[in-house]
Formats: structure tokens, C-alpha cells, sequence
């Protein structure tokens, strides 16, 4: 018996900043994946498209839209398609078809304007984060002094979630760290550094998952200094992540 799934439309959208990813298969063809999209399961992404057209944005008119029942969005990065979210809301304004992550909201997300949104939370802390403009190597320990920041601070390029380029400045003399960051010409984010290690000495970093009728954990996990990353990941540690994962609640 077959399921019957109203016609709808899938977002994408090339990236703005970095560069495509090329990987070859088994087979010795190349995939090619797009940084900063929304992550759709194999499974989920085989069935929306049974009955739904690709459309690339910025070449999609305004009357392809107005055909869809549902819209999927899956470009998810404030910064990789800053230009393009723009074009997306206006050819989405006044479409009465549900959108899946509204290009709308997508700006909300980017890290000098989430800790704002954020701020005031009871028990919440969120570090101060500014964008700006890197042109000059004094441009880096001005806008520290100009924003109010205090020492250690985390610089890292803009549009990369992978932590690469990602320096902490301890002092005036660690802006040469600068040097090893190709930020020529590009958006630099400055964030306020802090201390979020436990009483164990442990590094701990939690994904979570927000929806209209719950706070989930997605998964947990536990570093050996401030930069946590999945490659860390090895024996007891990992049991711990799980047991941690699994235990914690809303």
C-alpha cells in the first residue's frame, strides 16, 4: 500500500564562504556534500523526495513556490548563506505553504545574535559574542577593547563549525596567534571565553533538542580541555557520554 505525500519543495542552496566537499566512494566516484546543511536522514530525505522538487536558490521563482504544499529549507548556516536566506524570505513572504526551517528565523541563529536572544535566561550564561570585519592586524585587540572583553577571548573565522582556526588569546602578547587564521579581508568572530569544566576536571559539551513539547539531550561529549571534539572519543569515555546522555533531563 502505498503512502500518499502532498507535492512539496526542498531548498538548497550553493555554499557562500567555503568550498564544496568532495569525497570518493568505494566505487572511486566522487560525492559531493554541501557545508552547513540541515542534516537529513537517508531514510527521511529518500521519502520527501518521492514526491518533491529540488529547487536551488537564487534561481527559483516566486510561482514554484506558490505550487507547494510544504516547503523543507535545508540551508542552516547564518553565515554560509547569509545572502541567499535573504533572497529566500523574500520569495517566502506571503506563501501560506508550511516552511521547515523558515529562511526567517535562520539569522536568529548566527553567534552574535544568539547570545542576545538568549541573555537573561535564569541560570543560563551566554558569553558575549561580536562579528566584525578583519582588515588590519590591529583590528583584533581594537575591537577587544572596544566591545569591553575581557581576557581569555576565542577567535574563529566565520561560517566554520568544524573548530578549525578556532584561538584562545590568554594576554596582550597571544595576538600574534592571529597569524595561523586566514582572516584577511573576512568576518571574524570574537566570543568572551569561559570556564565551563566541572569539579572532575571535565570538559563537557551537550547537544540539545528544543521542540514545542520537550528539552531533549541529542548526545554528550567529554573532553580533556575546553576544545571537545567527537575524534576525542575513545573507551570509558565513551560510557560515560552515554550514561551521561541518557540521565540527564529537562
Amino acid at each position: 500500500m502505498k503512502t500518499s505525500i502532498e507535492p512539496g519543495v526542498i531548498l538548497r542552496g550553493v555554499p557562500e564562504v567555503n568550498t564544496l566537499i568532495a569525497k570518493l566512494q568505494p566505487d572511486g566516484s566522487p560525492n559531493i556534500g554541501l557545508p552547513n546543511m540541515f542534516p537529513l536522514f537517508p531514510i527521511m530525505e529518500k521519502e520527501i523526495r518521492k514526491n518533491a522538487k529540488v529547487l536551488w536558490l537564487p534561481n527559483v521563482k516566486r510561482e514554484q513556490l506558490e505550487r507547494a504544499r510544504w516547503i523543507v529549507n535545508l540551508c542552516a548556516d547564518a553565515d554560509e548563506y547569509e545572502n541567499t536566506m535573504q533572497i529566500a524570505e523574500q520569495l517566502l513572504d506571503g506563501i501560506e505553504a508550511p516552511v521547515f526551517n523558515h529562511p526567517r528565523y535562520i539569522p536568529l541563529t548566527r553567534r552574535d545574535v544568539v547570545w542576545k536572544v538568549l541573555e537573561g535566561i535564569e541560570g543560563l550564561i551566554t558569553p558575549q559574542c561580536t562579528r566584525f570585519l578583519a582588515n588590519h592586524p590591529d583590528d583584533f585587540p581594537k575591537v577587544f577593547r572596544e566591545m569591553g572583553f575581557e581576557y581569555p577571548v576565542i577567535i574563529r573565522p566565520y561560517a566554520l563549525q568544524t573548530g578549525r582556526y578556532q584561538t584562545l588569546i590568554r594576554s596582550d602578547e597571544d595576538w600574534t596567534k592571529i597569524d595561523k587564521i586566514p582572516w584577511g579581508g573576512t568576518f571574524m568572530y570574537m566570543t568572551q571565553w569561559v570556564d565551563f569544566s566541572n569539579e572532575n576536571g571535565d570538559w563537557v559539551k551537550s547537544r540539545i533538542v528544543v521542540t514545542p513539547e520537550d528539552i531533549g539531550v541529542r548526545h554528550t561529549l567529554i573532553g580533556g580541555d575546553w576544545q571537545v571534539h567527537a575524534e576525542q572519543r575513545h573507551g570509558t569515555r565513551v560510557d560515560r557520554e552515554i550514561a551521561r546522555t541518557q540521565t540527564t533531563s529537562r
